[in-house]
């Protein structure tokens, strides 16, 4: 059975070894680290340190919220501190709590992420992203590395976009493709995602 090559994780997920995780198979992990402009997730420090000693690629995500975008990005980068190999990711999913993101602010958050690091984010999204695309391509969001969410049998890709950099296509209960959505050194419930091609051509485009 196809295992993830790479697992996201907040401080829901409950990781008991993250040298576990690796000796399973995954490759890299995408820890939450912050959410709208102030929250920090409680776990990301100490997750971000065991995940490299076992050997993984990390990466941070940010997931969006109403309000600043400058400001969300800057909370972000203080918080992550990305160094060069680890990739950063913008979370735009509807937010339930605080309201979601607007369509533009996504996009200045992609722009001054660019500006201020010198590489592309990478864009976490599915249906919110599909809504406000609708039937047109957006050539800028189009030139970012496309982590897509759906639980789906298969990808559909939302317009403008050739291909998928990640596809997460369990949250560990929905699953509908047959790929494994358990995985060791994780208790219960997590989120799998499966990368289209070789572990060592994901940590070559890792950043």
């Amino acid at each position: 059975m196809f295992n993830p090559l790479v697992l996201d994780l907040s401080h829901h997920n409950k990781v008991a070894s993250f040298q576990m995780i690796a000796d399973y198979g995954v490759r890299a992990v995408i820890l939450k680290a912050t959410q709208g402009a102030s929250y920090v997730d409680p776990t990301y420090a100490k997750r971000k340190l065991a995940a490299k000693a076992a050997g993984l690629a990390v990466g941070a995500y940010h997931f969006a919220s109403a309000g600043s975008a400058e400001a969300q990005l800057k909370h972000f980068l203080d918080v992550a501190e990305l160094e060069a190999d680890e990739l950063g990711a913008l979370d735009y999913e509807p937010d339930l709590t605080n309201g979601n993101m607007t369509f533009d602010a996504a996009r200045d958050w992609l722009a001054n992420f660019e500006s201020q690091m010198g590489r592309k984010a990478t864009l976490y999204s599915g249906h919110l992203l599909k809504e406000k695309l609708g039937n047109k391509a957006d050539a800028f969001l189009g030139q970012h590395k496309l982590w897509l969410a759906q639980y789906s049998a298969k990808p559909m890709l939302p317009p403008g976009f050739s291909r998928y950099f990640l596809w997460q296509y369990s949250d560990g209960t929905s699953n509908p493709t047959g790929m494994n959505n358990h995985v060791a050194g994780v208790q219960g419930l997590v989120d799998c995602n499966k990368y289209d091609g070789t572990p060592d051509q994901l940590i070559a485009e890792w950043n």
